[in-house]
């Protein structure tokens, strides 16, 4: 239940077109700093290649932590203190030495808390709160959201990750960095809705109709894609949903 897969296939002529543009799959989760302010994306959480599928699975496990480089579009983003495990709800300070150390202040429920920042680190203003999710594949946490408010000595801070997940296509690996805004349409899906309820599975399916179809759209489906990868199968029933961004088409698809 606390698992969420996204595979991307694509059939041959839709891989080819892609491939000759020089495009890679990029991926980005969604955060919010303030229930006052609409959540945002800000960094590509992963870059992949083209490839006939490629599976990413993530945990519902954040962390947090923090830079001291100022971040802006293009820059990759770097940790400078370590990665903090936090739950929703908890509350973490950043001592006189920089590190993590569970805060006295109560925690906003709901939300990922910095109590308060104790660390002024040399030569800069204040540093900036990087957020952290669970990649399953490398056992690692990864940057997925960084604040690009400058957080001085005595700050405070609270981040809210949604499963709202949105990608696109768009040349070079930028895995890490910042951007505001894609090269390229972008979808995104929600996360918390179960693909089988029954079972309290998340995995989906998408693939980018590039050359095989006339209109050019991202497509999804519940469940992991088909085994024969072409898209759209004879057998789609398209249905379209409303899912925020550019929505995907969704397919239902025999698994063959």
């Amino acid at each position: 239940a606390d698992t969420r897969t996204l595979t991307w296939y694509e059939s041959k002529i839709d891989n080819d077109a892609i491939k000759a543009n020089n495009w890679k799959f990029q991926i980005a989760k969604l955060v919010a700093t303030s229930p006052n302010v609409p959540p945002t994306y800000n960094i590509v959480w992963q870059s992949k290649a083209t490839a006939p599928a490629t599976t990413l699975s993530w945990k519902v496990q954040y962390a947090l932590g923090w830079t001291a480089d100022a971040p802006s579009d293009g820059v990759t983003v770097r940790i400078t203190g370590n990665w903090q495990p936090c739950n929703l709800g908890e509350s973490y300070d950043i001592d006189t030495d920089g590190y993590w150390a569970s805060s006295p202040t109560a925690g906003e429920q709901g939300w990922l808390n910095v109590g308060k920042i104790y660390y002024s680190y040399p030569g800069v203003q204040g540093i900036h709160i990087v957020v952290g999710v669970w990649n399953i594949k490398t056992a690692s946490y990864d940057p997925i959201f960084v604040d690009k408010t400058t957080l001085p000595h005595g700050s405070s801070a609270q981040y809210q990750p949604h499963e709202n997940t949105s990608w696109w296509l768009q040349g070079g690996d930028l895995t890490g960095q910042v951007f505001s805004q894609t090269q390229s349409p972008s979808t995104s899906f929600d996360f918390s809705v179960p693909s089988d309820p029954s079972t309290n599975t998340y995995e989906y399916s998408t693939s980018y109709l590039m050359a095989s179809s006339p209109d050019q759209k991202w497509i999804m489906s519940k469940g992991p894609p088909p085994t024969y990868l072409t898209a759209p199968p004879p057998s789609a029933k398209f249905a379209a949903l409303t899912l925020g961004g550019s929505p995907p088409v969704f397919v239902e698809l025999d698994p063959g």
